[in-house]
Formats: structure tokens, C-alpha cells, sequence
């Protein structure tokens, strides 16, 4: 089981809406979206992550009921910045939900950083969103094609969502590497567990090493493609 924060951008635009609040009938701005999409049997390449070649990833409804029951304090941010803290759900300034599409969010975005993230979202500069998670104990299972296809890791409880945030890269979308920050090496080696449980037949190990070296290598590029 993974033992670090992962992050994955959801495949669809948010929304900047200008609504009025309670305190006065001041007008005043929330900013809504989905912060994660549930896996869609009518939408299987908009809604499923690749990881690295040959391996997908899905979210199962219901993977995030454990840390929102729990009462997890999650942040937003800009970016996955702690420097631009933009809410949270213990101050109520931040309300997760989930529904039949994935993780919905409305924040109502601090003051002091609001004015040019709602700017970009305006201009059409900063349309995605993005969440940081642990998975849960048990809370994940590969599924193995032994006809090649393409394997899928499945994700069906996240223990812990660290934070959501607006981000500027939605490029990396369902339909490709998603992952910022996806531990390639400790994914790859549960993915290459389950393959041998289910008694796909191994390469030998100079041939195994050069291919978890350039499937390594090509989801670290995809990485860092996006850390500037």
C-alpha cells in the first residue's frame, strides 16, 4: 500500500460563479468543480487514469465516504501550494461532497490570494482542479489482462484527502499521465506483484530491468513536465 500523498488532476473544467452570501447580501464569489471523477463505464478513457504504459487507474464511487464521514480537515490550495491557502473544511470556507459524477468542492477563496486566481479562471487561464490522497489499507486491487490489453489498478477507499486545488495544468486530464506526484517505482512493484499472482509469465530479469527502467523513466518525464 502506498504510504505517500499522490495527486491526480480530474478531467473537468470549474466554474467560477458570482453569487451572493448570507452576511449582509454581500455579493461574493464561490468557485465549484470536481475535484476527482468516478470511474464511467461510458466514458472509460475520460475517466480512468493512465498511469504508465500498460497500467490505468480508477476511482470506485465510494472510495472517498471514509475521510469525508471521518471528518478529514482538507485544505485548497493553488497549485498544491501551502504558501496559497485558499480554504478548509474546518473553517467551513471549504464543503466537499460527493455525487454520482466524483468529489464536488465549493470555496468560498481567501481574499488576500482570490482576485487573480478568479481572474485566470475568468480568462479561461486556470480551468482545472486537482486533489492529494492517501489510498486506504486494503484499499486497492490491480486487475490483471492476461491477454495484454492493458492492466487497472483500482482504487476503492482513500483514507486521507490531504488537500484539493485549482490548478493551471488541466491538460493532464483522465486520458493521460494525471499523476504529479504518483511514486512510479512503489506503483510499479505492486502492479509487477499482482501480475505474478496472477501467473503472468515473466520476462527474464535483464529484460525485466530495462522495462521497469523506460516505464520508470516515461511517467517521471510526465512528472515533470508539469513542476514548473
Amino acid at each position: 500500500m502506498p504510504s505517500v500523498i499522490e495527486r491526480r488532476f480530474a478531467p473537468s473544467p470549474i466554474a467560477h460563479l458570482v453569487t451572493a452570501r448570507a452576511s449582509g447580501n454581500k455579493p461574493g464569489t464561490l468557485i465549484t468543480g470536481y475535484a476527482a471523477r468516478f470511474f464511467d463505464e461510458d466514458d472509460p478513457e475520460g475517466t480512468s487514469f493512465q498511469l504508465m504504459p500498460g497500467l490505468r487507474e480508477k476511482l470506485l464511487p465510494g472510495c472517498f465516504d471514509r475521510c469525508l464521514r471521518n471528518g478529514n480537515d482538507t485544505v485548497a490550495l493553488f497549485n498544491h501550494n501551502v504558501d496559497y491557502p485558499l480554504g478548509r473544511t474546518s473553517s467551513g470556507t471549504l464543503r466537499l461532497s460527493v455525487d454520482s459524477k466524483g468529489l464536488r468542492f465549493e470555496l468560498d477563496p481567501n481574499p488576500e490570494y482570490a482576485p487573480p486566481i478568479l481572474a485566470g479562471i475568468c480568462r479561461g487561464d486556470i480551468g482545472g482542479a486537482s486533489f492529494a490522497f492517501l489510498v486506504g489499507k486494503e484499499g486497492q486491487s490491480y486487475k490483471v489482462d492476461p491477454r495484454g490489453k492493458g492492466d487497472v489498478r483500482e482504487i476503492a477507499d482513500i483514507s486521507y484527502l490531504d488537500d484539493i486545488s485549482v490548478v493551471v495544468r488541466p491538460a493532464y486530464t483522465a486520458t493521460t499521465v494525471g499523476a504529479r506526484s504518483v511514486q512510479p517505482g512503489s506503483v510499479y512493484s505492486e502492479w509487477q506483484l499482482a501480475r505474478r499472482a496472477a501467473g503472468i509469465v515473466q520476462q527474464d530479469d535483464a529484460a525485466r530491468d530495462r522495462t521497469r527502467k523506460k516505464l520508470l523513466t516515461e511517467a517521471e518525464e510526465s512528472i515533470r513536465v508539469d513542476e514548473y
